[in-house]
């Protein structure tokens, strides 16, 4: 029998930790066998980046509409609580969405959200509500929710005219908050483009001149921890005359003695010659971390495909994840006849190459024009690490070829779990050679599953579930039928030229056209509201990723002036409770490379409407609640920040059960139910009952104090609680049944080392029945019973001697009746006694408790027989 028991929590009741998701079961064709293979027992856990709660508010007439992340390391049972101006405003915790709407709730108002982990509640900062705003343009309609950013005032270079282009997302400082990082494109030229990043409020953080020899649309942004410290890290192609955010050339590797001033030919319009460098950026300070030579150079230009620059300037840029190596930049060149690209990893002060993959390579020959004019990240073939597509091709995590299709190259392509029903993933391309058309094919093997040929160029092609009708995913692309995710005709008629996005509150998503968001029918016109797309005739938005909210995406979009960022987020309710998409590894990693090429919308891993699946996954970067990045600290339960570098220790709740205590003079009993351990002790006047405790401690602290008890009597009752001849008065409240136990809460000091507790002089006619005293404090302990020294040990009477080997003699009453109790309450001696009885003579060894009346009195002492 456990008879006192002390509880902690870890660590992981704090934010953060190594909690991993639901699994979900690849299956991988091997010849002759079908070997299906849990992935999390091959993979170790993922790194993500840490977020925070990402809480936004926005006005509507009726009120304000609340949406927060859920993290990917969030058990599915969290719970929340939203204040408003600090006061709570939720009556019960939120634990089946991550949303609200606020009837009461207007935009001058502020809000925060708390979090309840297990290991106690942690609150967001406040945030500020989104007012609602007219449609200036056309101001019959209705006005909307949402932000506006102010942009940061344009470069100045000559006459050149800017416009905020491409955009990508990272928490660049590591406080668990998005950061934008955008280009400043030229109109009307292709050189002199520049690199900002702001925060949400357009806050600038660095500004970086790229210079003369990059080309706008083509910095091949990437924004990742590539160290995997908390902090993401900006690489960029860059060339002689780049300045980093500092207003420095870049300096280091072969920047260090290049000629800034000079500029590559371009004979055609478009780089002829080199150098070209790939630089690491500090994303906190715009600084040069690295630079090395872009893998591959461009050569000969007729290598690449022509002779005039064009397809030898088809760099692309991405990020792998490898299990073993952790995050891996890969740099490309190459579309449509030669293909290379090398890899990379970052230390935090070098870029590693850790392999490269030339077409011109044996065996690598069929590899040669299959590429697209974007790029896709995934772990396609289950082992933990993640591969690139690069059109009708999949080069796998070492820098080997996975496959090739042969089906050319193609402009649109799309990675997710097409088809629920079938194992893995699915990779859904639209081809521009003759004859190949669309097709569908699995992602880890390349193994074509159905295509439809056609002799066009399939310019504008998309995959995704939008139509609860159809399982899985349906199939759009110029110039063909709309299909289902088995390739079978479907009467929808979605728009080609759309692209999916998740912005309602069902499971589907819906369907972005320009500035424009359809469902069944029309969401919002973001165009009513000032909203202009990049690209041109493509349309597209400078940004549609999760960065704000619950699971629902966001769609950042310029204004047309150029002043300003327009972010536009649901305030539309959900019952649907996800964690953020960008805690999912494959959504994450294609936000990544959203903007490299022609923009392509970012998919989840998972078939989204089924529910999510588990990933073993952990977040970097996570601060203790000491401030400490990857820190131990962690809330304990009585809500200090404890372990770690704060010096401090974790609360505990030391339980001590009446049956249980070093001394007690009352009558165990366990009729009434309820109790916990194996019974109760009845405490009344009669009896005198007392029950005592030792606690011993390395400090002085208050601590809380619990005592369980039933009051079936109907009266009220009350006695005395002594800590360290420091006494009080207990109040016993009565209940209906003596099985309705009730709680007393109180809080006491305690003293450097032995203090004890208690209870005793129950006064009024009933009786109450005590079942355990529960301490909350630091460093605790029930101490043996042989330490306890009660007050009034010397008081009234004597037991002598104590222990005995003989017999107990009684001193301070000259007569009295005594009974003998052994620990469980049976009765060994009843009788009377005077100064000269010899008690106990036939008692065996043991622990008893002698009780005497004396004139209607009761006393009682604990004695020991050897």
């Amino acid at each position: 029998m456990n008879l006192f028991t002390i509880t902690a929590p870890g660590p992981g009741g704090g934010r953060g930790i190594l909690i991993p998701l639901r699994k979900k079961t690849l299956a991988i064709a091997w010849t002759f066998v079908v070997c299906f293979l849990n992935v999390s027992e091959v993979a170790a856990q993922r790194p993500m980046e840490f977020l925070d709660r990402g809480l936004i508010a926005l006005e509507k007439s009726d009120g304000v509409y609340l949406s927060w992340r859920m993290l990917g390391t969030d058990p599915d049972s969290i719970g929340f609580n939203l204040y408003r101006n600090g006061e709570k405003i939720n009556t019960e915790p939120i634990t089946e969405s991550t949303n609200y709407e606020d009837s009461e709730g207007t935009v001058e108002d502020v809000y925060k959200v708390e979090t309840l982990h297990s290991g106690g509640p942690e609150q967001s900062g406040e945030v500020e509500v989104w007012s609602l705003k007219p449609a200036y343009r056309n101001p019959g309609r209705p006005s909307l929710p949402h932000k506006k950013i102010p942009l940061p005032a344009p470069p100045v270079v000559d006459t050149i005219s800017y416009i905020p282009g491409d955009m990508s997302v990272g928490d660049l400082d590591g406080d668990g908050k998005y950061e934008l990082v955008f280009e400043w494109e030229p109109d009307g030229v292709s050189i002199n483009s520049f690199l900002e990043a702001i925060d949400l409020e357009g806050n600038s953080l660095w500004r970086i001149e790229c210079g003369p020899n990059t080309t706008k649309n083509k910095l091949n942004i990437m924004v990742y921890d590539l160290d995997m410290d908390g902090k993401a890290e900006v690489a960029l192609k860059t060339g002689p005359g780049t300045k980093d955010g500092t207003g420095t050339y870049l300096s280091t590797g072969p920047a260090g003695s290049d000629d800034d001033s000079y500029i590559i030919p371009r004979p055609s319009g478009r780089m002829m010659g080199g150098p070209t460098y790939l630089t690491v950026f500090n994303g906190a300070s715009g600084a040069e971390m690295a630079t090395v030579d872009y893998f591959p150079q461009i050569g000969d230009s007729n290598d690449w495909g022509d002779d005039y620059g064009h397809r030898a300037s088809s760099l692309k840029t991405a990020v792998l994840y490898d299990q073993a190596l952790g995050p891996i930049l890969v740099s490309t060149r190459g579309i449509y006849e030669k293909i290379a690209m090398g890899a990379y990893t970052w230390d935090g002060m070098n870029l590693n190459q850790v392999w490269t993959f030339d077409t011109n390579d044996p065996g690598n020959e069929d590899y040669a024009g299959q590429g697209n004019h974007s790029v896709g990240v995934g772990d396609v073939d289950g082992d933990g690490s993640d591969e690139l597509m690069y059109g009708a091709m999949a080069i796998d995590n070492d820098g080997t070829g996975l496959y090739t299709t042969g089906r050319g190259h193609g402009d649109s392509h799309h990675l997710t779990d097409h088809m629920p029903d079938r194992p893995g993933l699915e990779y859904f391309q639209g081809h521009e050679n003759d004859t190949y058309g669309i097709s569908m094919r699995d992602a880890g093997t390349g193994e074509i599953i159905w295509e439809v040929l056609s002799s066009s160029d399939v310019g504008r092609a998309w995959a995704a579930d939008a139509d609860p009708g159809y399982r899985g995913s349906e199939v759009v692309a110029i110039g063909f039928p709309n299909y289902d995710a088995q390739g079978n005709e479907i009467p929808t008629n979605y728009n080609a030229y759309n692209q999916p996005v998740y912005f309602d509150g069902d499971v589907q998503r819906e369907r972005r056209g320009g500035a424009n968001v359809n469902g069944d029918s029309r969401i919002f016109t973001g165009w009513y509201y000032g909203a202009s797309t990049i690209h041109g005739s493509k349309n597209d938005a400078n940004l549609v990723a999760d960065i704000l909210g619950d699971w629902r995406e966001e769609i950042i979009l310029r204004n047309g002036n150029n002043e300003e960022l327009l972010v536009f987020s649901t305030w539309i309710p959900t019952e649907r409770k996800n964690p953020t998409l960008m805690h999912d590894p494959l959504y994450r990693m294609n936000i990544v490379v959203q903007s490299i090429g022609y923009n392509q919308p970012a998919h989840t891993g998972y078939y989204f409407a089924d529910g999510y699946p588990e990933h073993d996954i952990y977040m970097v970067g996570v601060k203790d609640c000491n401030g400490v990045v990857d820190g131990t600290a962690y809330m304990d339960e009585c809500g200090t920040c404890v372990g770690g570098d704060t010096g401090l220790q974790p609360c505990m709740t030391l339980t001590m059960e009446s049956e249980a205590s070093c001394y007690k003079s009352a009558m165990f009993d366990d009729r009434f139910e309820g109790y916990s351990d194996q019974g109760y002790l009845i405490m009344d006047k009669k009896t005198n009952g007392k029950i005592a405790s030792s606690i011993n401690t390395s400090m002085s602290q208050e601590v809380e104090v619990t005592i369980r008890y039933a009051n079936g009597s109907g009266q009220y009752l009350s006695s005395d609680l002594i800590m360290n001849n420091s006494t009080r008065q207990l109040s016993y409240t009565p209940a209906a049944s003596w099985e309705d136990w009730q709680e007393l809460h109180l809080t006491l000091t305690l003293e450097e080392g032995e203090n004890i507790l208690e209870i005793k002089k129950m006064d009024g006619l009933g009786r109450a029945n005590i079942d355990f005293i529960q301490i909350t404090g630091v460093d605790l302990e029930a101490t043996d019973c042989k330490k306890i020294k009660l007050a009034e040990a010397e008081e009234d009477f004597v037991v002598y001697p104590n222990p005995a080997t003989d017999y107990f003699s009684i001193k301070g009453f000259k007569s009295y009746h005594y009974i003998i109790y052994d620990l469980n309450q049976n009765i060994h001696e009843d009788g009377e006694g005077n100064q000269n009885s010899k008690l106990g003579e036939q008692l065996s060894p043991g622990e008893y408790l002698i009780t005497l009346e004396v004139e209607g009195e009761n006393y009682s002492r604990r004695i020991r027989k050897e």
